[in-house]
Parts: structure tokens; sequence; C-alpha cells
């Protein structure tokens, strides 16, 4: 059972189904961020910003990736996807931090993580402007808060192109 579990790995990133359920897992999570931000009234703070802007930038990855999946540019896209999942996680891990043990100041600012040369927050201010607290949980699921469900998606995602990633160098 193991095995074969493997092998499907091995071969995810040069299947477009795979990549299609990526980009499905992706849009699904900025859907219920945003639907969750609309329908509970819940602000999303700096880091949750972040985490949209990137899975965003992971959604467009995973098109190119589909594209060209059976070429080395693909292995460029599969970087970038592993990268954006590492910093997601890091984001993710460091606001469970704050929410587990609250600081006195919330060292979350409610300043814009944007550059001036991709204004994200003053084009699509309902999506990418900060407005909540970090360390506060508006919203969880059976006693998890979002960030711990997506510390744990993402490390799934993350072990998944990791095994292909290298399957895919050792092929070559």
């Amino acid at each position: 059972m193991f095995f074969n579990l493997f092998l499907r790995l091995r071969d995810f990133i040069e299947e477009k189904k795979s990549w299609m359920i990526l980009s499905i897992i992706l849009f699904f999570l900025e859907g219920s961020a945003l639907y969750i931000q609309y329908e509970f009234h819940a602000q999303p703070c700096l880091i949750c910003v972040q985490q949209r802007a990137i899975i965003a930038l992971m959604i467009i990855l995973s098109f190119f990736g589909m594209f060209f999946r059976n070429s080395k540019k693909c292995l460029i896209f599969i970087g970038g996807l592993i990268l954006s999942i590492m910093s997601i996680m890091i984001l993710a891990f460091k606001q469970i931090q704050m929410q587990i043990s609250p600081q006195k100041v919330d060292v979350c600012s409610s300043e814009t993580p944007f550059p001036s040369w991709l204004p994200l927050h003053k084009w699509i201010p309902g999506i990418f402007s900060p407005r909540g607290s970090c360390a506060e949980v508006n919203f969880d699921i059976h006693g998890y808060s979002l960030s711990q469900i997506l510390l744990v998606i993402m490390f799934f995602i993350l072990a998944s192109l990791l095994f292909s990633f290298a399957s895919k160098i050792k092929k070559r």
C-alpha cells in the first residue's frame, strides 16, 4: 500500500491531473479564507494577508507547472512552490506562537507588506488589506486555529512535492 503511494508521488509532477488537484486545493484555501472573512466577519491580519498573497502566487506557479510539467522548466516552478510553502509554514508557525502566548503588544502591525511596485492592498483591498490582530483567533475548527490547519495542509503538500522533486532530479 505505501509502496503504491510512493510510486504515485514520484509521478506526481508529470501528471496534469496532479497539478489540477494542487490548483483546486489552493483555490479552496483562498476561497475558504474569503468565506470565513466575509461570512463570519473575521478580519485578516498581516500574516493572513501575506499567506493569501503567497497562495495566490502558488496558484500561478501551479498553472505554469501544469503546462510545463514534462520539461526542465517544471523544476523552476516546483522550486518556487517549495519555497512558497516553506514561507507559509514559517508564517503559520509564527502566528501560532503569537496565538498561544500573546504578548502585551501585538508584534503584528497593520502596515501593508507589499512593495510599492505591487500594491495589492490598494488594488484588491477586500482581500489584501490587513485589519485584524495576529494574536487573535477569530475562527477555529474543532479547537484548531486556521494557522494550525494551514500548517498541516502545507506540510503534506510540501512532503509530496519534495518527494516528487527528488525523484525527478534522480531520473535526470
